[in-house]
């Protein structure tokens, strides 16, 4: 098993990593910055939570490219055949790892920009 290389076969591949590092990075700023969930447990169920059902989204589009194909093919057309490619398991927890680094900083640089007059602080919410 290669750490960096072949795409979907190493644990890290590019673009695939860099896309899910910038996925996880944009769902942590969005989640501090507009939904307000600065509770660290909250923060961290639905961040990864997000994280993982994209990759159950992805494997459950293989498994429809392989078991309802006919069914499944306008999509595939649609979106090209990039989505449908099978993954190892490793890159797959690669993918949540990755997602997950960009998951911290996106909360990290987040919590740098001064809180806006209206927000509450964690303090104030208990």
């Amino acid at each position: 098993m290669d750490i960096f290389g072949q795409i979907n076969a190493a644990v890290f591949d590019w673009p695939w990593s860099g896309i899910h590092w910038l996925s996880g990075f944009v769902i942590g700023v969005l989640l501090i910055l507009f939904l307000k969930i600065i509770k660290p447990g909250r923060f961290w169920s639905l961040g990864f939570g997000l994280l993982l059902l994209w990759e159950l989204v992805e494997i459950t589009l293989r498994y429809l490219d392989v078991h309802a194909h006919e069914a499944i093919a306008p999509l595939k057309q649609t979106v090209g055949g990039f989505a449908f490619a099978p993954e190892s398991t490793a890159n797959i927890v690669g993918d949540l790892a990755i997602g997950s680094l960009g998951l911290v900083l996106g909360r990290r640089l987040s919590g740098l920009l001064p809180p806006r007059k209206n927000d509450r602080t964690m303090n104030e919410m208990g």
